[in-house]
């Protein structure tokens, strides 16, 4: 989607990025001039895949909870 909306100089949202390669991605999109925007879900801001040791239904989520070096990331995209 990236690569399409560069060439052809459109506009993509991403609405539930959730790990490091992704903010990534989105960032180097950006300096290249890209017009792409993302949102991040709450619960990947707060929580890491160290919640799903135990069971829970809440932790059930899509996209999946990830890890802490990844939670991280989405904090410093967001800033």
């Amino acid at each position: 989607d990236l690569a399409l909306a560069e060439h052809e100089c459109g506009k993509v949202f991403f609405p539930r990025i959730s790990s490091k390669e992704g903010v990534e991605l989105i960032r180097n999109a950006k300096k290249r001039g890209t017009q792409v925007f993302a949102g991040v879900p709450v619960l990947n801001l707060a929580f890491t895949d160290e919640q799903l040791i135990e069971y829970h239904s809440s932790f059930k989520v899509l996209p999946p909870l990830r890890t802490e070096e990844d939670r991280i990331a989405l904090w410093d995209g967001l800033l």
